[in-house]
């Protein structure tokens, strides 16, 4: 218990753990589910079609959205791989 407070310590650069702690609870905890992107658009849809979204709308997000890999970065275990040209909204120029 003892090296696991010297690291925390260490870790926070001698910052008052209470003061650490708040931090986290209050902003990096987070209490959102994962969740697939066929999932995540689904639901997308279902809220715009219970917003009363006209059918245009709806139809162009179904077709835009479509268009993303059934496989997040995060399922895939990272941006570097061979799908993370399709998750890059803007390419680097030069």
């Amino acid at each position: 218990m003892a090296s696991e407070y010297a690291d925390a310590k260490r870790l926070v650069e001698n910052e008052d753990l209470r003061t650490v702690a708040a931090f986290y609870k209050q902003f990096a905890r987070t209490k959102l589910k994962p969740i697939s992107v066929p999932e995540l658009v689904q639901v997308m849809i279902d809220t715009l079609s219970q917003d009363k979204r006209g059918t245009y709308h709806i139809r162009d997000l179904q077709v835009r959205l479509g268009r993303l890999p059934p496989r997040g970065p995060r399922e895939s275990g990272s941006f570097a791989g061979s799908g993370a040209a399709d998750w890059r909204p803007y390419r680097q120029l030069g």
